[in-house]
């Protein structure tokens, strides 16, 4: 309300009133901008009020104001005043959820959130609870801030309860909420046990069985552990609900007890907790004991007191401790040993001793090492920490080795040594030694400290002949047991009578002499001779001899012509005796050393001559007779002019011994550099070369030049390049080079002269085209010109090549035809054409490409691009070179189908959702001229209807539009609010191009489809409401903001059921009415467009009204029965299908499974799961199609009374009064409703019955024993089913000897049992096998017959071969005892020496001999034996026989071949050769390997002692692949040099060769060419290939038509016999090692060629209309016969002539040969093998027209006969120019393949083509 503004002069027409929230109460959606207001209300000027009935929420603050407006304008807005709305019903609460509480199954947890909105003040919620139990509950009445609230439903298991919510304000109660439906939490699970587990201590075993009500599917059991003695918590256990058992396996120690308990859990929570039981865990070993000390006992050397106290963690109940000792140090004998070779001592104990005395097996002076472990009944526990101490010392043994030695040059002294005792029982503190010798009795040596073990013993006598010794260690105990007493000898006195003197001819030896010592005191073992020289006293180092010897050479460290003095000296065993006397003597004299100060130098202006000089050697070595002067040439001479020998070039000049230089004047070439040396001789012999000296002699006129070459220059034909080398002999410094040459066409030009470093000039001959140019060159010296070399002759490059072309090749966009004639001047034999390409753009290089010489036509394929141009020229190639280039052409590549489109974008149209804009740019390679650009889309998303389709089932949008569209508007076949993914291709003249990247959109959305599956659901006890479900659209068209839910009742019209969320797909509806009768609904979709299409409208009845009149009584005797009867529903809204009757124990609610009757029934008889004389609480619902109804009054009945009988009714057995019901295995309870007396005691139990004994065992097995021939072992599966506990098997088997045999009964895990069989030889034996359960013995299991082994073959021999030393050849006969068909024999042998395993060798059953040949050697013994083999298996060895090989021998000289199929050439020369010629045996052009030995006396051997293979020496040994080194034993010959090697084998066989090709050979019918190249993986050396063909129509792909088999050197084969002409052939490759055949290679198919084309064909003119075509016969394979002959020819059209059979010519007449060209072929037709091949043909002829002239014959008589004798010479001479010309033609077409008159010849597709033509033409001609 509002009062007119004031001042105004105008009449107000309107009032404006704006009004817009104020607070926080307010809808979201209406929260505008603090100045827009959101409602608007104008009234008429008059009035001063409005009353705003819409668009305001309730209980909503608004801030309004007014305007007034005039017919000017709108007026300032007046103050603003602000109110509220009224409150009303607020509604529904949300989120409304149900929980359980653990330990109390009668509470329920409701909680919820505050509704929104809530049109008031909220002043309390009210809760409404309905359980399953006892109807309706008011949970609870919370004030407005309490949104949780706690529910006693009243009772402990109220199987299901469902609630709702509603909100309270002082309008009153709201809209309840979605009614919620929780399950009843289950009871505890029942018989619950706990058990340890035998050997795992940290384990318990938990059992249980399900809880008697579990309200809802179990979905776990939780299982809860604590410490008995500390209640410490261990994290519970989660099993799967069908689980009724676990190990308890974490945190559990071992022998510790623990309290356990287990819930059940369902969807609704953790239900109650079964009763605590206690269980320990079994034991454990013990941890380690501790305090573990260890001390000797004072006075007893060999025992230790231990102690320790229990371990911390004993893991149960300790049984015995175990003391452990080893000593600390190693002991050569240990005392004690646990096990063998161990010294460890072990003594147990009971568990109460905590120390013991170790006094057994101890040593004195020992340090050992303890430790305790403590043993529970689960073993042994941890050691504990290791203590270590020594026992007390004791009297120390005997030191060890004890040795005497004499010394040199004092004969009264001893040295005597030893090491420590084993066992020094303490600390050593001295030695003692004690000697007695021969002469003077006792001495005592020495008494040494603790550290040393040696000592000096003076025996007071020189000469003492011998003395004894021992030596004891001292302790603190005193001293030890004396050592092995050792005796030694006196040293021998000096030799007698040495003599010393030189040895003639051996400048480095002086001889020895002497006789034996005076005294020698023992046996001399040996004599040592001493030598220095007497010049400087340098040491000689000794030569010692035999004992028995007195005479030797001393040999070495001696000069020539020097003086030494020497001395001899006698050793026996106890050391070296005293020295002889020392005598000197002169070594004889030796070849002198090297002469000193060599000088070499040239002669002035004597180019021959030389000057050398020297000074004598060093070490002359004796007397010097004369010098010797050596020269060689330092650079190589063609022709030496002095031979010291055979091809030698050494100059030797021999002077006296006073000489010192010389010229040398003789046998020198001018300009040489020669090295010279001088040696000195003395009557020893010629001595040592000096330093060799270098110079060079003065120089002369060169030799001539070599190697002359001359080449041209491309693109300038007047020039030639020569080139060359020095002379051989330059004779001088060269100081340049002249060249000289002559052409066809201007006589001598001198080309050019040369410095002396340039070997190449340039000749300008002065001619284009010279034809040929003839050359030579000469070396200049100071000295002037030199020798001419060799005059070269070069022809002149080619001209260009003619009518050059170049043309695109359509539909190869990366290919151009070039096509040319020869050159004008070709100068020589054209060798190939080059044709040189480039981009014209560009300029970019293309590699040339380079074709036969005879072809005029090409294809240029590669490196070019579509749609280019390129800029191409054509050479000719000579052997002179690269001729002139043809002129240059362009040409341009055809279309390629273009590269992707690039900046593809898609983006939706606004507004509009079934368009989107698409646009993109040209691709970067066009390829071509773009014609079009294609543009495709694809749904992203699946649709259950795709609008547009392109091609069966797909979904591809696809639209075209020309090459100057960049964008385009897709507007058809799209759906609203779907992910298009979308690309765009450009097309050319080739195709369409690549797919541009794909890009991706979203089009706009639309109002939504209809959703399905829309579902209504009544709910039991609330006839008032309806459950709606449904699932979301096909086609949303957006995103799906909201549901609504509209329905209509046949009671109250139409109700907006529900708006839910986008997520919630089920909502409640409430009808209003109590009893609806029936209501209709449907449902819509929202997105942000609106609502969409409505669902289908979905009816559903209401639920039927309670039974009435329901009463229960029992029914008279019938004790476990009750009667129940009532009439129909009220109001049954639809027909009855079934009425429901439910019972529960009235003192246990003890639930009991209801009944079900027909809908037209309305009395039954409970009479299941009731007792007698019990009271049951039941009540009775209606169903219809709509579900189960209202219930019924809850009624109250006892059932009757059972009384007992004196004679009982029913007797199962003569005098027994048990009652026996059988029951199904599914039932697990049933009602006993007969036999029983009313009021009477039972007592009752129940059994289960397997279905019947157990079936039979499966995969029973028979199996014999190599060697046992008695015994069979019987192995068998377990049977299935059951039926049972297995608890034992038996094997039941018949022999054919002796009957029927138990074989064994073994327990219920044993499936295996061996048989014996009594019979050594049983033949055959029949065995089966059967399962026991308690039922008794099952099914038994097919019966298996198993054959006896075969006893030993007979009669075994082994004998060798003679001349096979590697082969030795076994016999023998059948065994007495097959028992079955013989399969095979095995022959097994092993070397008698060294037991060595050699490979067995397998025959077949039918042979009774072999020969073993492989891993034997020669000469050498095999014990061998053989076996039988049958299906059974391996049987009986014969006995052991024992051969050797037979020997080999050598051959002095064998020449070629050594060993079968090798090819080694061996030649044996005398030891003064040093170079051979081989010439026998060897292939051209094959690489052979070569290498030298030498032999000496010592070395070669007449009769080598082992040979593998004929004529060969060498010893082979095989060992097992595990072997890495062996002693080689056998077959040395002792000091001789041996040479070895070795060779690992594989049993892989090679991989499969690679790259195979197969091409045929041209114009060879019969031939195909494979190549290849080696396997990958080779495995060992390949010795051969096999190639396999075979024709392609063969069925079988494994049958081999053709094989060939190819040296391992060669990688390629050429079937030269066997293939049939123009036949499809596939073949494959194998390479073989010395293991056997490799992997096949892939397969690879060609066709052979076809029989060869027809040759010298020709055609000549016989008349101005007449021609006569002739040929050669035709050429055919093994396998062809001819068809026929034709001729074909043409002018404007084609003619074809039929030839008689076996002519090879015809004349083909009326042709206009004087102004008509015609072309000819000549075409064959063959069959092979009665199927007809393609044609042959022959080449192009082409015959131009004809003089006409030639053949002009005048009329008049008087010169008709002149002029014909003159015409017919001039015709003869004509036809035979002809002939020749045509020959000559044909041999030129012929080698080159070419054409005639440069008309190419046929192809073989014209030619194919004329033949399918032949039979239009029959009729001509």
């Amino acid at each position: 309300m509002w009062s007119a503004p004031t001042g105004i002069s105008s009449n107000i027409t309107t009032y404006n009133v704006y009004c817009r929230t104020s607070d926080s109460q307010a809808y979201p959606e209406q929260v505008v901008g603090p100045n827009e207001p959101t409602i608007r209300s104008t009234v008429n000027g008059t009035i001063l009020a409005t009353v705003f009935s819409t668009g305001l929420n309730p209980f909503t603050q608004y801030d309004c104001y007014a305007t007034a407006s005039i017919s000017i304008r709108e007026g300032p807005r007046s103050t603003i005043a602000t109110n509220r709305t009224d409150q009303s019903t607020p509604t529904a609460p949300r989120v409304l959820s149900l929980s359980t509480v653990r330990y109390f199954p009668n509470l329920i947890i409701a909680t919820w959130t505050p509704p929104i909105p809530k049109n008031g003040i909220i002043t309390a919620y009210s809760v409404y609870c309905n359980t399953s139990v006892n109807g309706l509950i008011i949970g609870a009445k919370t004030n407005a801030t309490t949104l949780v609230v706690t529910i006693n439903t009243g009772s402990d298991m109220f199987t299901q309860c469902s609630c709702y919510v509603t909100a309270n304000t002082s309008i009153g109660e709201g809209t309840p909420s979605q009614m919620i439906t929780i399950e009843s939490l289950p009871s505890a699970p029942l018989n619950f046990s706990l058990a340890p587990i035998s050997g795992s201590p940290d384990m318990l075993l938990a059992m249980w069985t399900a809880p008697a009500r579990r309200n809802n599917s179990i979905t776990a059991y939780t299982v809860y552990c604590n410490t008995s003695a500390t209640q410490a918590y261990i994290e519970p256990l989660v099993v799967n609900g069908t689980t009724l058992t676990t190990i308890i396996d974490h945190d559990l120690g071992p022998y510790s007890q623990y309290d356990c308990y287990v819930t059940a859990n369902t969807s609704s929570g953790e239900g109650m907790a079964s009763r605590v039981l206690s269980a320990r865990t079994s034991e454990l070993i013990p941890s380690a004991p501790l305090n573990v000390t260890l001390v000797p006992v004072s006075g007893s050397p060999n025992k230790l007191l231990i102690s320790w106290t229990p371990p911390v963690s004993r893991n149960g109940i300790i049984t015995a401790y175990s003391v452990y000792c080893n000593p600390s140090e190693s002991q050569e004998n240990p005392v004690h040993l646990i096990g063998r070779n161990a010294s460890t001592i072990k003594v147990v104990v009971n568990e109460t001793t905590s120390a013991i005395v170790l006094d057994k097996y101890l040593n004195p002076d020992t340090q050992y090492e303890c430790y305790v472990t403590a043993t529970t009944s689960a073993g042994e526990g941890a050691p504990s920490e290791r203590v270590t101490t020594r026992t007390s010392e004791s009297a120390s043994t005997a030191p060890r080795g004890l040795s005497l030695s004499t010394v040199r040059y004092f004969p009264n002294l001893i040295i005597a040594t030893w090491t420590p005792p084993n066992t020094t029982n303490g600390i050593i503190t001295a030695y003692s030694v004690y000697c007695n010798t021969s002469v003077n009795g006792l001495i005592i040596g020495a008494k040494t400290n603790a550290t040393t073990l040696v000592v000096t013993i003076n025996t007071g006598s020189d000469m003492f002949t011998q003395c004894s010794c021992y030596v004891t260690a001292n302790t603190s105990i005193g001293e030890g047991t004396p050592s092995q007493m050792i005796t030694i000898q006196s040293l021998p006195s000096a030799p007698l009578n040495f003599s010393l003197a030189p040895i003639s001819g051996s400048p480095d030896m002086l001889l020895a002499m002497w006789t034996a010592p005076a005294k020698q005191n023992s046996f001399i073992t040996a004599y040592t001779v001493y030598c220095n020289t007497s010049a400087t006293q340098a040491y000689i180092k000794p030569l010692v001899v035999n004992g028995t010897t007195l005479t030797t050479i001393i040999d070495h460290d001696l000069g020539p012509y020097s003086q030494y003095d020497c001395y001899v000296t006698a050793n026996t065993s106890s050391g070296e005796g005293m020295a002889s006397r020392v005598l000197s003597a002169r070594t004889s004299e030796l070849i002198p050393s090297a002469p000193l100060n060599v000088t070499l130098v040239p002669v002035p202006g004597l180019p021959n001559k030389l000057l050398i000089s020297w000074t004598p050697p060093v070490s002359r070595n004796g007397i010097i007779t004369a010098y010797s002067v050596y020269c060689n040439p330092s650079e190589s001479q063609e022709n030496p002019v002095h031979l010291i020998g055979r091809n030698a070039s050494t100059i030797k000049v021999v002077v006296n011994e006073t000489t010192s230089a010389i010229v040398l004047d003789k046998y020198l070439n001018p300009d040489t550099q020669y090295e010279c040396y001088v040696t000195a001789t003395t009557s020893a012999g010629e001595g040592a070369p000096s330093e060799r000296v270098t110079t060079r002699t003065s120089e002369s006129a060169s030799t001539a030049p070599r190697g002359l070459s001359l080449s041209t220059v491309r693109y300038f034909p007047n020039l030639i390049i020569a080139t060359w080398t020095p002379p051989n002999t330059t004779n001088g410094i060269i100081t340049a080079y002249s060249v000289y040459c002559n052409t066809s066409v201007n006589g001598l030009i001198i080309g050019a002269k040369t410095n002396a470093t340039t070997l190449v000039v340039t000749i300008n001959t002065g001619s284009d085209m010279f034809t040929q140019c003839s050359c030579y060159v000469t070396a200049n010296t100071s000295i002037g010109e030199g020798t001419p070399s060799q005059m070269i002759t070069i022809q002149s490059l080619p001209s260009a090549p003619l009518n050059f072309s170049l043309a695109p090749i359509s539909g190869s966009p990366d290919m151009l035809l070039a096509m040319w004639t020869a050159p004008a001047k070709q100068n020589s034999f054209i060798t190939a054409y080059t044709v040189y390409c480039n981009t014209s753009a560009t300029q970019a290089y293309i590699k040339p490409l380079v074709v036969n010489g005879t072809t005029l036509t090409t294809i240029i394929d590669h490196d070019l691009g579509p749609y280019s141009q390129y800029d191409c020229y054509v050479t000719a190639n000579t052997s002179s070179g690269e001729g002139m280039a043809s002129r240059v052409l362009s040409a341009r590549t055809s279309e390629l189908i273009p590269s992707a489109p690039l900046n593809v974008t898609l983006v939706p149209v606004p507004g509009l959702p079934n368009k989107l804009l698409i646009s993109w740019t040209p691709p970067v390679s066009r390829n071509g001229i773009i014609t079009a650009y294609s543009v495709y889309c694809n749904p992203s998303e699946s649709q259950e209807n795709p609008v547009h389709l392109i091609g069966r089932n797909a979904s591809t949008i696809k639209v075209v539009v020309n090459e100057t569209t960049s964008a385009i508007v897709l507007d058809k076949y799209l759906n609203p609010d779907t992910q298009y993914e979308c690309y765009v291709t450009a097309t050319t003249s080739a195709g369409e191009g690549a797919p541009s990247e794909r890009v991706t959109t979203r089009t706009s959305e639309s109002a939504s489809t209809a959703p399905r599956g829309l579902s209504l659901s009544t709910v039991r006890y609330f006839p008032n409401l309806i459950i709606a479900t449904w699932t979301p659209p096909n086609t949303t068209n957006g995103i799906i903001t909201a549901y609504s839910v509209y329905c209509n009742t046949s009671v109250n019209g139409l109700i907006k059921g529900a708006k839910t969320n986008a997520t919630t797909l089920v909502v409640t509806i409430n009808t209003g009415s109590d009893m609806f009768t029936q209501c209709s609904c449907y449902v819509t979709a929202n997105t942000s467009i609106g609502e969409g299409t409505p669902s289908q409208m979905i009816t559903i009845q209401s639920l039927p009204s309670a039974p009435l009149n329901f009463s229960l009584a029992p029914i008279s005797g019938s004790p476990d029965m009750l009667l129940a009867m009532w009439t129909a529903p009220a109001k049954q809204n639809s027909f009855i299908t079934a009425y429901t009757v439910y019972c529960n124990t009235s003192a246990t609610q003890a639930y009991i499974k209801p009944l079900v009757v027909n809908g037209t029934t309305l009395t039954t008889i409970i009479d299941h799961d009731l007792g007698p004389y019990s009271q049951y609480d039941c009540y009775v619902t209606a169903n219809t199609s709509s579900g189960e109804g209202m219930a019924s009054r809850v009624l109250s009945a006892r059932t009757s009374e059972l009384k007992s009988q004196e004679n009982p009714v029913h007797l199962i057995g003569r005098n027994a009064s048990t009652i026996k019901v059988v029951v199904n295995e599914t039932t697990s309870a049933i009602v006993l409703d007969k036999y029983l007396n009313p009021d009477t005691q039972y007592e009752c139990y129940v059994t289960a019955t397997t279905s019947a004994a157990p079936t039979a065992p499966r995969e029973f097995s028979l199996s014999t024993i190599r060697y046992f021939p008695n015994i069979i072992i019987a192995t068998w599966t377990p049977p299935i089913p059951k039926n049972g506990i297995i608890t034992a098997y038996s094997v039941y088997c018949n022999t054919s000897v002796n009957g029927l045999i138990i074989g064994a009964k073994t327990n219920a895990t044993t499936l295996v049992v061996t048989i014996n069989t009594g019979s050594v030889m049983f033949t055959q034996y029949s065995c089966y096998v059967t399962a026991n359960t308690s039922i008794g013995e099952g099914t038994p299991s097919q019966m298996i017959t198993i054959e006896s082994l075969p006893s030993a073959p007979l009669n075994f021999s082994l004998a060798p071969i003679s001349g096979s030393p590697d082969m030795l050849l076994a016999m023998w006969t059948a065994p007495a005892k097959q028992n079955s068909s013989i399969t095979a024999y095995t022959v097994y042998c092993i070397t008698s020496a060294t037991q060595a395993y050699i490979k067995p060798l397998v025959v077949n059953g039918t042979t009774l001999t072999t020969i073993i040949d492989h891993d034997l050697g020669p000469y050498s013994q095999y014990d061998c034996y053989v076996t039988a083999n049958t299906s059974s298996g391996e049987g009986m060895a014969s006995p052991v026989i024992s051969a050797r090989t037979s020997e080999l021998k050598s051959q002095e000289n064998p020449v070629h071949l050594i060993g079968r199929n090798v090819s080694t050439i061996k030649v044996v020369v005398n030891e003064t050769t040093s170079a051979i010629v081989l010439d026998k045996y060897l292939n051209p052009d094959t690489q052979y390997e070569c290498y030298v030995t030498a032999t000496t006396s010592a070395e070669s051997q007449e009769n080598p002692v082992h040979l593998i293979g004929r004529n060969v020496s060498t010893i082979r040994v095989v060992v097992n692949e595990t072997t890495s080194a062996i002693v080689l034993d056998k077959d040395l010959n002792p000091y001789t040099q041996y040479k070895c090697y070795v060779t690992a084998t594989t049993s892989a066989v090679p991989s499969s060769p690679m790259n195979v090709t197969l091409q045929p050979i041209p114009d060879v019918p019969n031939q195909l060419r494979i190549d290849w190249t080696p396997p990958s993986k080779m495995n060992g050396i390949i010795i051969a290939y096999t190639v396999y063909c075979r024709t392609q129509d063969i069925i079988d792909p494994n049958l081999p038509t053709v094989r060939a088999i190819v040296n391992a050197s060669s990688l390629n084969a050429v079937f030269s016999t066997g293939l049939k002409a123009f036949t499809s052939y596939v073949c494959f490759v194998t390479a073989n090692t010395s293991i056997g055949e490799g992997d096949a290679s892939q397969l690879v198919t060609n066709t052979t060629d076809e029989s060869g084309n027809i040759s010298c064909a020709s055609v000549t003119a016989i008349s101005n209309s007449d021609v006569r075509v002739s040929w050669m016969p035709l050429v055919l394979p093994s396998d062809g016969a001819l068809v026929g002959y034709r001729v074909l020819y043409w002018q404007s059209e084609l003619n074809s002539i039929h030839v008689p059979d076996g002519a090879t010519q015809i004349d083909i007449n009326n042709l206009n040969l004087k102004s008509n060209s015609y072309q000819f072929t000549i075409m064959a037709e063959i069959s092979i093998d009665g199927l007809p091949q393609k044609a042959n043909v022959s080449q192009y002829m082409y015959l131009k027209p004809i003089d006409s002239t030639v053949l002009t014959v005048q009329s008049s008589d008087s010169t008709v006969k002149a002029v014909s004798a003159t015409l017919a010479t001039v015709i003869v001479i004509f036809l035979i120019v002809i002939v020749a010309a045509v020959v000559a033609a044909a041999l030129i077409m012929r080698k080159n393949r070419g054409s005639f008159d440069a008309v190419p010849s046929i192809d073989k597709r014209t030619a194919v083509m004329l033949w399918s033509a032949l039979p239009q033409l029959e009729n001509i001609h």
